[in-house]
Parts: C-alpha cells; structure tokens; sequence
C-alpha cells in the first residue's frame, strides 16, 4: 500500500483473529496497524475514537452479528469500507449486507482467507476513489452554487432536472422551477423563439441566442442562452445550459437603435459614468457624467487609449478584462485609485455596432457604499473595544474587591472555628470549602474576561492557558499547531483572534461531542489564518451564522477587517477558520 492504515477486526474469537492478523501482517508488514475488537465496549470505544482506515467484522458473534455490525460502521461512517469474514454466513447474509453497503465477504477458512488481502486492498483503493469522487463534486457544486450565471438542465421534452441558486436573481426558488417545463420562465411572445432554440441544439448546432424570460414578479428580463445536448450511451436525454442576464446592455443596445440624438441625449443624461471603447483600447465615446468627473473635455479623451485616461499609471493593468479575447462578458469588477475619484463597480459589455466590436464601462459609484462599510466596521471595533473595556473594569473589581472580601471572610471564618465545639467544626470545613469554590470561580470569571496572560506574555502563552483550562474543564484533548511567532501576528488581530478560539472551543463543548481538538495557527499570503478543527459530529455544509455566540465570532473578525468561515472537516468534525490582516 502506498500508506500506512490501520484496520479494525470485529471477531469474539482469539484463534480466528490471530489467523487473520497474520494473513494480513505477512501482505502488508509495517503498513498495517491492527484493532482488535471483542465485545460490545471495546466497539463503542473504537468508533467514538475513530481511528481506523477498514474493518472486518466476523457474521456470528456472541453478542451480535455481522449485519448488526455493519448497519452500526455505515451509520456512524457511511463511507468506511467493511468487509465480512465468517464461516457461518450464506448467499442471502451477503446478498443482505451487500445491499446495505458490505464491500467484500470471505469465507473464513485459511483456502479462502488468502484472498482477504486482495479485498483488503480493493476495498481501500474504492475508498479513495469515492473520497475523490466527492472532493470533485464538492469543488464543482460550489462553483456552480456562486456562479452569477444561471445553469440548469432538462430532460429531452424541455422538463427542468436542475437549476442553479443563481435564479433567485429573478425571484424563484430552485424547488419552484425544477419539474415545470421551460416555458415557465420565458416571456410568452419568446416561447417560439425557445423551442426553435431547443431544437437546434438537439440537431447539433449550439449557436447562443437571446429572448426575454419573466421574473416571478412578472417582470421582463432579456437573457443570452447557451446550450448544449447531453448525450448517454450516444443517445440524446437532455440538455443543459448557462442564462446570463444581458437586460442592462439590450437597453443600451435599443438605444442606439433609435436615432442618434435620442440615443446621445438619453446617453449624456445617465449620472454614472459610461466609457465605451474598441478592441484597441480607444475610446470612442464617453458622456457628460464621465467627463464631469475627470474634469476635462471630450476632445481630450475621445481617440486616446483608455488606460491612458482612466488609470493613474497610464498603463494597461495587469487584470484588464479586455486583454484575453476569450473573456466572458458581461465582466464585472470593482475599481478603486482611478482618475476617476471614488471606488466603482464596473460592468463591460460587449457592442456589436455596425461590424465593430464595441466595449461599454458602466461605472457605478459604490464610493458612499465602501465609506459605509468603512464606518461600520469601525464603529464594530469601537464597541467591541467598550466591551474589552468594560470586561476589563468588571474583571478587575471581582478580583480587587470581591475575590479579597470572601478571601478576608474565609480569614474570620478560619478564626471563629477554633472558638466553636469539635461537633461545629464540619459545618466550618464545608463553610470554608464554600467560600474557596466562590474564590475559584470568581477567579475564573475574571481571567475569562480579562485574560492577564494575553496582556503580559502575548497569544502563545494565553492560548496554552486557555488550552489547558479548556482540557481540564471538558476532558476534550486541545493541541496548539502554531506555525508562525507572536511578533509576526499585529497586535490589533490579538484580542479578536484569541476571543474567536475561545468561543469556539465554548461550542465544541456545547455541540461537537469531539475527544480532540487542535488550533492552528499560519501565514497565507497577507493573512493570519486560525483553524479550529475538531473531530466531533461535524456541522452542516453551507450553514448559516445565526446564532447569536456565531455572530460574535463574524462581528470580532470583521472588525479588523478580516473574516470567518465555518464548515464540515475532510473527513469529521468542524473546522472554525478565522482570517485575520497581517497588517495594522
């Protein structure tokens, strides 16, 4: 094997696991660690602890059975691979188990245990195939879910099999398209125009048209289809295809198309600022707004390259959408430090006019926007900074005043128990006990809201503590992974981050039921990146940030102008990764 794994052999009886380990040693030597398992305890410790690649279970076992075995592993780890070894099985146990996710079943004698390396082998190598298999369907459902183009599919009559979340844009849920026909979404005059689309696709030409769709409010919505045939075993079963909503340049487009002075008039009264340029960077048309802005005339910008015009540097940029021809457009990109002052959204599309292929900027000033957020996130990190503030002041008055009043009342208590009978004296041991435990606590109170050691010896130090306090408190082991030093992390990210961690780890004892933790900490780029990974029940891909401990991790992240993301790990558990500036 190309690794090293660790198999799990389920078998109640001693010689039957022995003749197994040595078959399995004598193929696989130093690649193979080996579990076993005799009884109903040392199963339920072996699956909370997790740590087996395989496992071979035994039919008939004194306390249950293969197939109880089996339904039991898939529940908990639906991918691990199971083989079943016995020599009191039939056809129908393993026609049974194979329908509910058996890879393999061994007759046990040693004629045919000599074949348990094989499946041993073929069993793991169809786990990796399917882990691989997911990981590819992960990546591309992601990038189908945020792409802003609308995919879907249909069957061969036009039925809608899938579509993308990209549709809410016009106002449908994707539950409440899939199983209606096409038609459902095309403006009634255009459904001609579809079905002859449809149709040429299915003789083999993919030549993109246009139409318009409506939207669920019944708005009308000009669109750019793209199709393409799905074929299976060489026949035709549907097709698919990518709706990219063109209505902003159709508009523009009917523009032109009615005369000159109309078009210039309604052109030069936009307030945004529009550009249009050609394939060789000239522009060839700007409007008042434009010219406005930048403060000059349009005898000097029309005819001059627009990277001349718009880019401080007078230099074609590096990510100019319009230096790879075969760019998709509409392309839409936020620019910031032009001449043109204030931070833009710019949309480019493309103008076919009069045989020339023509490139419009529409330049939407997103400047009050982006002051806005600024002023958000400043004002997140001001009251975040109230709050450290007043944690500090609470924690410094439980453990100034508080913390030595039961320190003093705990000395007249010690004092008065020598003056009371030896029949007194329990109540005085409990009485003390009592006010040592409001001492510990309050102890504890004030470091979790002021942690002394994060001020004092910086976050490697304070994450120890908070690690240590953590174990001993949950019984959950906690490893600190940090890959860089305390100096090369700004001191403006410290507190944010170590608060994140530990409200994380305050919801792996809440939700996870993990025995592990670990907390990394790296350097990606221009980042400091936190994982919080543990090895509990996992949480669901895609979930929202609505709880209100979540939220506080999201706030604490932003506020310094990084960002958080919580999901499912490669295999169990969660991973809490929070993406902090190496800036300050």
């Amino acid at each position: 094997m190309a690794k090293r794994f660790t198999i799990l052999i389920v078998d109640d009886e001693p010689n039957d696991r022995a003749l197994v380990i040595r078959i399995l040693e004598k193929e696989f030597r130093e690649d193979l660690k080996v579990i076993e398992v005799f009884d109903p305890r040392g199963l339920e410790r072996a699956i909370r602890e997790k740590q087996f690649d395989l496992v071979i279970t035994d039919y008939r076992l004194r306390w249950s059975n293969g197939i109880e075995i089996l339904k039991l592993i898939k529940a908990y780890f639906p991918d691990c691979p199971v083989i079943m070894n016995t020599g009191s099985g039939s056809e129908e146990i393993a026609v049974e188990a194979m329908k509910i996710g058996l890879d393999d079943y061994v007759i046990k004698s040693y004629r045919h245990l000599s074949r348990l390396p094989v499946a041993v082998r073929e069993a793991l190598k169809k786990y990796e195939r399917i882990k691989k298999a997911n990981e590819v369907e992960r990546r591309y459902r992601e990038l189908v879910e945020n792409i802003a183009e609308v995919i879907y599919s249909t069957d061969r009559e036009g039925i809608i099999t899938y579509i993308s979340p990209a549709v809410k844009n016009f106002g449908y849920e994707p539950e409440e398209v899939i199983g209606h026909h096409f038609a459902k979404l095309t403006y009634e005059k255009d459904t001609p125009l579809v079905e002859r689309q449809f149709e040429k696709v299915r003789s083999g030409d993919n030549t993109p048209e246009e139409f318009r769709i409506l939207t669920k409010s019944q708005a009308v919505r000009w669109v750019r289809s793209s199709l393409r045939p799905i074929f299976r075993n060489g026949k035709l079963i549907g097709l698919y295809g990518i709706l990219t909503d063109v209505t902003e340049p159709k508009k523009i487009q009917e523009l032109l198309s009615r005369g000159k002075k109309e078009w210039e008039a309604t052109f030069d009264a936009i307030t945004d600022p529009i550009m249009i340029v050609n394939r060789d960077y000239t522009i060839q048309r700007v409007n008042y707004a434009f010219i406005r802005r930048l403060k000059l005339n349009f005898s000097d910008v029309i005819g001059k390259p627009c990277y001349q015009i718009v880019h401080p540097e007078g230099k074609r940029p590096l990510n100019c959408p319009l230096k790879g021809p075969s760019h998709s457009y509409p392309a839409i990109v936020t620019l910031g430090g032009l001449n043109l002052p204030g931070s833009y959204l710019c949309s480019i599309y493309v103008l076919d006019f009069e045989g020339e292929e023509l490139f419009i900027h529409y330049f939407r000033d997103i400047t009050k926007e982006k002051e806005a957020e600024e002023m958000l996130r400043k004002l997140n990190w001001k009251i975040l900074k109230a709050q450290e503030e007043e944690r500090k002041k609470i924690a410094q008055e439980l453990h100034d005043q508080l913390a030595q009043d039961l320190a003093y009342l705990r000395l007249n208590v010690s004092r008065l128990r020598g003056s009371y009978p030896e029949r007194d004296q329990e109540l005085f041991v409990k009485l003390m006990d009592l006010v040592d435990n409001l001492i510990e606590k309050i102890r504890r109170i004030s470091y979790q809201l002021r942690p002394v050691a994060l001020e004092r010896f910086g976050l490697a130090t304070a994450l120890e503590k908070l690690a240590e306090e953590f174990t001993k408190t949950s019984e959950i082991k906690c490893r600190i992974d940090l890959q860089i030093d305390d100096d090369q992390i700004p001191r403006r990210v410290v507190l944010p981050a170590y608060r994140i961690i530990a409200e994380a780890l305050t919801n792996v004892i809440k939700h996870a039921k993990a025995t592990e933790v670990v907390i990394q900490i790296q350097r990606e780029d221009d980042r400091v990146v936190f994982n919080i990974i543990d090895n509990g029940i996992g949480i669901q891909r895609g979930i929202e940030l609505q709880s209100l401990g979540l939220l506080g991790m999201l706030e604490r992240a932003r506020s310094v102008g990084g960002d958080l993301q919580i999901g499912p790990g490669p295999i169990c558990g969660t991973v809490v990764t929070a993406l902090l500036p190496c800036h300050d």
